[in-house]
């Protein structure tokens, strides 16, 4: 018997083989290799509505990819459709990881405190230098009557319900969904704390309490202070006596008290009804977004004789029972 003659690999199986492999390369190449070097982010805006081509040439013309037709490859290969917002972008980030980062909407998250006391004009100001929102936006939305009613506020605006805390924001989000998460965080403060189940057990109401201690915010610089002034407050209510707060007028001034160290006897006459030297009772509406222990103090002010008290220009304030102690104060404090 003769031996079977066998011959090594066929030639047209070699060529399929070394094609498979360059595909598998050109593919590894696309997909999975980095196409810079360094250690920086790249932070890169996607506006809503950019077509793909555009985010391709955004991304090449930034240095985050190599070439626009691998990025446009992998997106296709990815069935992806892109979400708008603000992207950053590692150096060590491939073309799919990168595709896959776009479509999944991880964009960038800003962390934003809102302080105590800040009105809604001021919040609005806020997220709108950290390019979160546009300032007027904002404050059309936080005045959406349909939205206000629908979270089944009291007033007309969110004015008093933005809970100041610290939160985190992206360009994506929708004025409504900004709102949504600090009133829900609002609620959830009052919740726990049991504020709305204490005023439903006595007077003021809710309303009412939030109404005083955006006053107290203001008006207390610091926080010891909190409870007397709104025993003081509570006093004059109860007396009849008009609030007189400066911080009403201001909110009534708007911009227009920017840079004033005390409001003169002329602001003191404008007409509005947030003026409480002019007008009996609270004012309307919040004039700022109060903090829980400004909201506490308004809910439990201290017992106290005290209708009267001015500032003694050091962040505290001088106590008065009467007329004459206060004139006294004033001439002593305010000069």
């Amino acid at each position: 018997m003769t031996k079977s003659k066998t011959g090594g690999i066929p030639p047209y199986l070699k060529k399929t083989a070394i094609a498979a492999l360059a595909v598998l390369a050109v593919i590894f190449w696309v997909l999975l290799v980095p196409h810079r070097l360094g250690n920086t982010p790249t932070l890169v805006s996607i506006d809503r509505g950019m077509p793909a081509g555009k985010v391709a040439e955004l991304l090449k013309k930034d240095g985050i990819i190599g070439d626009v037709f691998s990025f446009k490859l992998t997106r296709s290969l990815r069935k992806a459709k892109f979400k708008a917002g603000d992207y950053e972008f590692s150096p060590s980030m491939n073309n799919w990881k990168l595709v896959s980062m776009l479509a999944s909407g991880k964009v960038k998250q800003y962390k934003i405190t809102v302080p105590e006391g800040y009105s809604t004009k001021q919040i609005a100001r806020l997220l709108a230098a950290q390019h979160v929102t546009s300032e007027a936006a904002f404050l059309k939305k936080c005045a959406d009557t349909e939205l206000v009613r629908k979270k089944k506020l009291e007033g007309n605006t969110f004015e008093g319900y933005l809970f100041p805390e610290t939160y985190l924001f992206n360009v994506n989000m929708r004025e409504e969904e900004i709102i949504g998460m600090m009133y829900a965080n609002f609620k959830s403060v009052m919740e726990k704390n049991s504020v709305y189940k204490k005023c439903e057990a006595k007077k003021p109401g809710f309303y009412d309490v939030l109404k005083l201690a955006s006053i107290i915010e203001k008006e207390a610089e610091k926080p010891s202070e909190r409870a007397l002034i709104a025993g003081v407050f509570m006093n004059r209510l109860k007396a009849r006596m008009r609030l007189e707060s400066c911080a009403t007028v201001a909110f009534a001034l708007g911009d227009r008290v920017k840079g004033k160290a005390r409001l003169s006897l002329n602001d003191l006459e404008v007409e509005s009804r947030y003026n409480t030297y002019k007008y009996y009772g609270l004012p309307p509406a919040p004039i700022c977004n109060p903090g829980l222990p400004s909201i506490l103090a308004a809910l439990s002010p201290s017992e106290t004789k005290f209708l009267f008290f001015v500032s003694k220009g050091d962040g505290t304030h001088e106590f008065s029972e009467t007329l004459e102690q206060h004139n006294a104060a004033k001439a002593k404090f305010e000069k």
